[in-house]
């Protein structure tokens, strides 16, 4: 390639490139939703983890699997299968969303919950 050339080259990076593929950030989310209780600063710390939408996105894929759906364990039904966006919104309270809104605002992120 001459310097023009070179310079016109793009390197494209898989959107999974910086977070694996996706499913251990899913699995520790998973684990943090289920039970009696949250673990809101569990699942805030792999929300940290995202670097931009491309990566929420990535995230949502990872969860979901075939079906797009996880169980999530509570105490008294044996659990509920939700994508992850609705776990977050089912389990979290507006305050606590508003957090990992806050989260993907300060990585320039155009993605809510």
């Amino acid at each position: 390639l001459n310097s023009s050339e070179k310079r016109k080259k793009v390197v494209l990076q898989h959107p999974l490139g910086r977070i694996g593929n996706g499913k251990d950030i899913a699995n520790a989310i998973q684990a943090a939703l289920g039970g009696c209780d949250e673990d809101e600063e569990a699942v805030y710390t792999q929300m940290r983890r995202l670097n931009n939408d491309a990566d929420w996105a990535a995230l949502k894929t990872a969860w979901g699997g075939e079906d797009g759906k996880r169980m999530i364990a509570d105490c008294f039904y044996g659990g509920t299968e939700y994508p992850l966006t609705e776990a977050l919104v089912n389990l979290f309270s507006q305050a606590e969303r508003d957090v990992i809104n806050q989260i993907f605002a300060s990585k320039g992120m155009k993605s809510r919950i």
